[in-house]
């Protein structure tokens, strides 16, 4: 795979274009796609093919959703961690971006991960973002994707588990196997911080107890934070908060601090947005947390292929 921190100059003006896309999810398909590949995707609408499962023996949450581009190849995949509480929440609540990265000359994959109301699993929940990315690695050549150029990206609950699959070695993702990633708004980077120093006495305490538990150790063991350099160098990230919430924004800083301090590229912005418009609204024309994002992702990646 491709070095995490090489600055790609061949990016197309087709990333620009995403901010004219498009509110409505594609219509279904069964089948990948089949027609005769081609350098370059059209801009287009995505084709979708729905619920592929990514690990043997594949649990109904195990499975994911790749947006294709007709007569594809050799495209950039960004993979999607969708957020949800750790408890809640779906693969098909992309809102505008299948259109966004395909105008941009992308793959998409969305992922589903298990859930359990009662008992959330975190540890559980990030070794499927992990395997679903190996997946993909492995298999996305076939729906006009190149394995070599793979960005990840999680919004709340989703950020901190995509953050986790790749700085924690355990999950299995290798140095290099992701050239970037994008978090979108997430308070769950350092639990224990969370929960000692930013919200003693807040009502949130509930879900974060609920989910992470009182062992200390365990805590800190699945806080993206605390496990960078855990797995060498870390990718270039692109963190976004909201500017409203103070705790998400302090645990954005935190994780940029450790990232850079451990050698590894960061960015940080805060965003105009509330908590659910950051990720509904991304790939909405004029919007700047897309414009930032399809622009850092074309310096990490690119969409033209060095032959």
């Amino acid at each position: 795979m491709s070095s995490p921190i090489r600055i790609r100059t061949t990016a197309t003006l087709a990333l620009l274009a995403v901010l004219s896309a498009c509110g409505k999810n594609p219509p279904m398909s069964a089948a990948p796609p089949t027609a005769e590949p081609a350098a370059k995707a059209s801009i287009d609408t995505p084709t979708p093919t729905l619920d592929i499962p990514y690990t043997d023996g594949a649990g109904r949450r195990q499975t994911l959703d790749i947006y294709g581009v007709t007569a594809a190849r050799g495209l950039p995949v960004m993979v999607y961690v969708h957020g949800g509480g750790w408890h809640k929440g779906d693969k098909s609540r992309v809102w505008l971006k299948p259109d966004a990265f395909a105008r941009a000359g992308w793959i998409f994959v969305s992922v589903n991960y298990r859930l359990d109301a009662d008992k959330p699993d975190p540890e559980g929940q990030a070794q499927d973002v992990a395997r679903a990315v190996s997946w993909v690695a492995k298999h996305i050549h076939n729906y006009g994707g190149d394995p070599q150029r793979i960005a990840l990206m999680g919004h709340s609950a989703g950020a901190h588990l995509a953050a986790l699959a790749v700085l924690a070695p355990e999950y299995g993702l290798q140095p290099g196997d992701v050239d970037g990633v994008l978090l979108l708004d997430s308070a769950g980077y350092d639990i224990n911080y969370q929960l000692d120093e930013l919200m003693p006495s807040a009502r949130g305490r509930r879900l974060f107890l609920q989910v992470f538990g009182n062992d200390p150790e365990i805590r800190r063991r699945l806080s993206p934070t605390q496990r960078v350099g855990d797995a060498g160098t870390p990718p270039p990230f692109l963190i976004y908060h909201i500017e409203r919430n103070r705790r998400s924004a302090a645990q954005s800083q935190r994780l940029v601090d450790a990232l850079r301090k451990a050698g590894g590229e960061a960015e940080i912005h805060a965003a105009a947005h509330s908590h659910a418009s950051i990720n509904r609204q991304f790939g909405a024309e004029g919007e700047t947390v897309t414009a930032r994002s399809m622009q850092w992702l074309s310096e990490i990646v690119g969409t033209d292929r060095d032959d």
